[in-house]
């Protein structure tokens, strides 16, 4: 497993309200795994932690625009705001993004998604 792979978690969690300190805080035996990632993630976006947070707001932001956009129809709309959710992904050195990150943001709480980040950083240490 890689870093964008982990990477991808890590901004799932971020634009859910997570927070770097608080998934480490989370999960310290995974501690560098985890800034490994966030590394990753700095480094294909040409920009800093900060930078980093400030999209995983907007990604946020553009995920529930959209929901409602959807929920109002409003197809034209709601493919801008996919259009701007990919640019986004691709500014982080990311290809665009799965229907997981959609439903993740919506559906799976912050618990889970740190639950999940766990199993999948064991799962890639005992591989």
């Amino acid at each position: 497993m890689n870093e964008s792979t982990i990477a991808v978690k890590l901004l799932t969690l971020f634009a859910s309200g997570g927070t770097f300190e608080g998934i480490v805080a989370d999960l310290p035996m995974f501690k560098t795994q985890i800034e490994s990632a966030h590394d990753w993630m700095k480094t294909a976006g040409r920009c800093s932690a900060m930078e980093i947070a400030e999209r995983a707001t907007w990604l946020r932001e553009l995920i529930l625009q959209k929901e409602e956009a959807i929920k109002r129809r409003d197809f034209d709309l709601a493919a801008e705001l996919r259009a701007e959710e990919c640019a986004l992904y691709e500014s982080l050195g990311f290809t665009k993004p799965i229907g997981g990150t959609w439903h993740t943001h919506l559906h799976v709480g912050i618990d889970k998604q740190i639950r999940d980040l766990s199993a999948l950083l064991y799962d890639a240490n005992a591989a």
